[in-house]
C-alpha cells in the first residue's frame, strides 16, 4: 500500500488510544524469586507431554503464552476531576474509548468526578521496574499495580514522556518476573508476533492473541512527537494500553498503544512503539529523570512527487527543511531553507517523521554527518545535536479578508501584505503576500495552500511584492510544476503544486 493510499485509510479510522501485553520468555529472559522458580519448572514439566504431541508452531505459541503471562501486569489510575465529563478535554477521536464505562466509572456524578482508568504493563527489571504508556497513567492522583501472583501494591511514577507515549513505573518488590529486551530495528515484516493483555476489565486478564507483524515505521496521527510504531493484525482492544508485543525469539520488541477502528474495538490494524524506543526513552528517564534527545532546530516536512519534481529530486524523499531556528544547531551548521536532508551518518532518510525519529536515538552533543541534497546536488554537513526543548509551539494564521490579483491557472488569489494585513496575522516584519481566496477544488487547495499563508517563495525566488508574484509566475504554463514556500503564522512549508495541462 503507498503512503498516500495508507494517510487516506487512516484519515477516515478513528484512533483509540490502546495496547497489549505479551511475550515469550525463553531461559534467563524470565527471572524469578526460588520458589516461583521451581513452580515454574514443574509446571512446564507438567505440560511438556502434551505440548509435545502439538505441530511444531503450536508448541511454540503455548510457550509463548505460558512463559509470558507472568512479566505482564494491570495497571489502574485514579484521579479526581472537577469538570463535567462533558466539559473533560479529550481529543474527540479518543472519546469512545474514554467514555466506556469498563475503564471510566463515575459513582459521585456532580461537578467532582472520580475517573479510574485500566491499562496494562511490563516488567522489564526484577527488581520493580514496569513500562507503559504515558496516557495510562497521566494525571493519576493513585496508581496500582496488581501482579502475577494477584497481590495488588502501589506504584510510582519514575517518569514519563508524552512525546512517545511511556511511562516508566517503579513498585517495592526484587525478584520479579521479567521481559528482556528485543531489537526492533531488526523486527521483519510477515514475523509471528504475540500479545498478552487485559481486554475491557481485569477478569480478561492475560488474554493471549497472535499476529504478524503488518508494517513498521508507521507514522499516525497520535499526538506524539516520535512516531515509529509497528503495526500488527494481533487482535488488541481498549484496556490493554501500556502492554508488550513479543517476538517468537522471546524478546519484547514493543509497548502497544493504540488501535484504527471504525468500531472502538478491535479492527485488524494496532501499533506498538518500538522496543529500541521505549528502552532509550526507559534508560534517561531512570538516568537523569527525564528524556534526553538530540535536536537540529528546524522545521521540517516530507518530499511529494510534485515537491521532488519541482526541487530535482529523483525520487521523492528525504526531509524538506521549511524553516532553520535562530541560534541552533543547524543555524550554526550551515543548514538553509529549502535543503532536503536525504542521509544521517549515511542511513537515508525518507521523510520528515524519519528525520526526527532517527535524530531523537541521538544524546546532546552527538556529532551528526547529514547529506543535504541542496541546488541540485548533495553535500555533506557536520552538525554538533543540541537538547530539544521542552516546549516547541507554533501559532496558525487566522484568514485573511482583503482581496488582490487572482490567478485562475492554480485557483489562487493573493493581495499585498500592508501593515493592517501584517498586524492582524502576525507578520510584522515579513515580507511576501497574503493568500486572500483559494478555490475549491483547485490544484492550489489539494497542496494545501489557504487563505492567511504568506507566500515568501515561488521556485525558490524571493517574494516581497504582488511585482515578484507577478514575474515569478509570468513563465508557469500548463504541465509546469511551482514550489511556494508559505507561511501560516510562526510555522512555515514548502507545497508543490503541477499546473493542470488543461
Amino acid at each position: 500500500m503507498t503512503n498516500n493510499r495508507l494517510t487516506a485509510l487512516l484519515a477516515v479510522l478513528v484512533l483509540l488510544l490502546v495496547g497489549i501485553s505479551g511475550g515469550l520468555i525463553i531461559g534467563t529472559a524470565l527471572t524469578s524469586n526460588a520458589s516461583a522458580s521451581r513452580d515454574w519448572e514443574a509446571e512446564l514439566a507438567a505440560i511438556d507431554s502434551r505440548i509435545a504431541q502439538l505441530p511444531p508452531q503450536q508448541q511454540a505459541f503455548v510457550l509463548v503464552s505460558k512463559r509470558a503471562t507472568p512479566a505482564v501486569v494491570t495497571v489502574a489510575s485514579e484521579r479526581i476531576v472537577t469538570n463535567s465529563r462533558s466539559n473533560m478535554q479529550i481529543p474527540e477521536e479518543f472519546r469512545r474509548f474514554f467514555d466506556d464505562d469498563f475503564f471510566f466509572q463515575d459513582p459521585d456524578g456532580g461537578r467532582q468526578q472520580r475517573l479510574q482508568g485500566l491499562g496494562s504493563g511490563v516488567i522489564v527489571d526484577p527488581d520493580g521496574i514496569i513500562l507503559t504508556n504515558n496516557h495510562v497513567v497521566e494525571r493519576a492522583e493513585t496508581i496500582q499495580v496488581t501482579l502475577p501472583d494477584r497481590r495488588t501494591v502501589d506504584a510510582e511514577v519514575v517518569g514519563t514522556d508524552p512525546d512517545s507515549d511511556l511511562a516508566v513505573l517503579r513498585v517495592n518488590e526484587k525478584n520479579l518476573p521479567s521481559l528482556s529486551f528485543g531489537d526492533s530495528s531488526e523486527l521483519e515484516v510477515g514475523e509471528w508476533v504475540v500479545a498478552i493483555g487485559n481486554p475491557f476489565s481485569e477478569s480478561l486478564a492475560h488474554t493471549v492473541t497472535a499476529g504478524i507483524v503488518s508494517g513498521k515505521g508507521r507514522d499516525v496521527a497520535l499526538g506524539v512527537t516520535y512516531s515509529d510504531f509497528i503495526q500488527t493484525d494481533a487482535a488488541i482492544n481498549p484496556g490493554n494500553s501500556g502492554g508488550a508485543l513479543v517476538n517468537m525469539n522471546g524478546e519484547l520488541i514493543g509497548i502497544n498503544s493504540a488501535i484504527a477502528t471504525r468500531t472502538g474495538t478491535y479492527n485488524g490494524i494496532g501499533f506498538a512503539i518500538p522496543s529500541n524506543l521505549a528502552k532509550q526513552v526507559m534508560d534517561s528517564l531512570l538516568t537523569h529523570g527525564k528524556v534526553l534527545r538530540g535536536w537540529l532546530g528546524v522545521q521540517v516536512q516530507s518530499v511529494s512527487n510534485d515537491m521532488a519534481a519541482a526541487i530535482g529530486l529523483d525520487t521523492p524523499r528525504g526531509a524538506l527543511i521549511a524553516s532553520v531556528m535562530d541560534d541552533t544547531p543547524a543555524k550554526k551548521a550551515g543548514l538553509r531553507r529549502g535543503d532536503v536532508i536525504v542521509g544521517l551518518n549515511g542511513e537515508r532518510i525518507e521523510s520528515n517523521q524519519d528525520l526526527t525519529n532517527k535524530v531523537g536515538t541521538f544524546a546532546p552533543g552527538s556529532e551528526i554527518k547529514l547529506t543535504v541534497f541542496r541546488d541540485r546536488g548533495e553535500i555533506e554537513i557536520n552538525v554538533v545535536l543540541g537538547e530539544r526543548p521542552s516546549d516547541l509551539t507554533a501559532s496558525a494564521s487566522q484568514p485573511s479578508e482583503e482581496t488582490g490579483n487572482k490567478i485562475d491557472l492554480i485557483g489562487l488569489q493573493v493581495t499585498p501584505l500592508t501593515d493592517d494585513i501584517a498586524q492582524r496575522l502576525g507578520y510584522e516584519g515579513e515580507e511576501g503576500v497574503v493568500i486572500t481566496a483559494v478555490s475549491g477544488g483547485s490544484v492550489a487547495e489539494r497542496a494545501g495552500l489557504r487563505s492567511g499563508m504568506l507566500i515568501q517563495e515561488i521556485n525558490r525566488r524571493q517574494i516581497r511584492s504582488i511585482s515578484d508574484f507577478n514575474a515569478a509566475m509570468e513563465g508557469v504554463g500548463p504541465g509546469d510544476s511551482i514550489l511556494f514556500y508559505a507561511r501560516a503564522g510562526n510555522s512555515g512549508g514548502y507545497f508543490a503544486i503541477k499546473v493542470p495541462s488543461n
